[in-house]
């Protein structure tokens, strides 16, 4: 990925997007038969294994790669509900830092900040950062240190947790990667928060802005 990008919910919709009405059930359906079909072209895969030899090996990868694109998509129309709860701010930060570790050997440093909770469903949360923990995959593993700073605006009563890392040089960014970023940007405008991700040749940066928890929300 290149230059920046911005997944926000804070300022309404995108020029180019459209409201649609989604059928939860229609997609149930879909993602039911779609899945039967994949299972069906594994199996077909695995009978005629010697017989394919190389090609077959290759055929499998790519379905494997298709039924992940396919997930990412239901992933981004299936209309999500959350379950939000007043979290320290710290511990989302923690949890991210738990995300990068499992697929680095980094040091990872993560920045304190003054006792502040958001509003969050930690499992979609979760979900988020492990989304952005794929498209990032390969820069963390050769990364020997990945920052993370936590910010807090109290004005605009929100919170950014900032993360910065060195690039792979030539580490071009695919089009599964910008559908990850798209769906972990959806993950945190249902929020009220933005993710913001920029890099360039050297250097990769991603930000989590999330809305603080008023004293009215703290029984929520």
């Amino acid at each position: 990925m290149s230059g920046a990008q911005i997944f926000t919910g804070q300022d309404g919709r995108a020029p180019n997007e459209h409201l649609v009405a989604i059928h939860p059930e229609v997609l149930r359906d879909a993602e039911h038969t779609l899945g039967n079909l994949f299972q069906r072209i594994y199996h077909a895969t695995r009978l005629n294994r010697e017989s394919l030899g190389v090609q077959g090996e290759r055929l499998t990868s790519a379905v494997e790669d298709l039924e992940g694109v396919v997930e990412l998509v239901f992933d981004y129309v299936t209309p999500v509900e959350l379950e939000l709860r007043p979290t320290p701010l710290q511990r989302v930060a923690e949890s991210f830092a738990a995300e990068i570790r499992s697929s680095s050997k980094a040091e990872v440093v993560v920045g304190e900040c003054t006792p502040v909770s958001v509003l969050v469903d930690s499992r979609r949360l979760r979900r988020c950062f492990q989304l952005v923990g794929r498209a990032c995959e390969t820069d963390w593993a050769a990364a020997q240190r990945v920052s993370i700073d936590i910010r807090r605006d109290t004005e605009a009563e929100q919170a950014e947790i900032f993360v910065s890392y060195p690039r792979v040089t030539g580490n071009n960014s695919s089009r599964s990667d910008s559908l990850l970023w798209a769906v972990a940007g959806r993950l945190i405008e249902l929020h009220g928060g933005a993710l913001r991700c920029s890099s360039s040749t050297t250097a990769g940066t991603c930000s989590f802005v999330l809305p603080t928890v008023t004293g009215d929300d703290a029984g929520v």
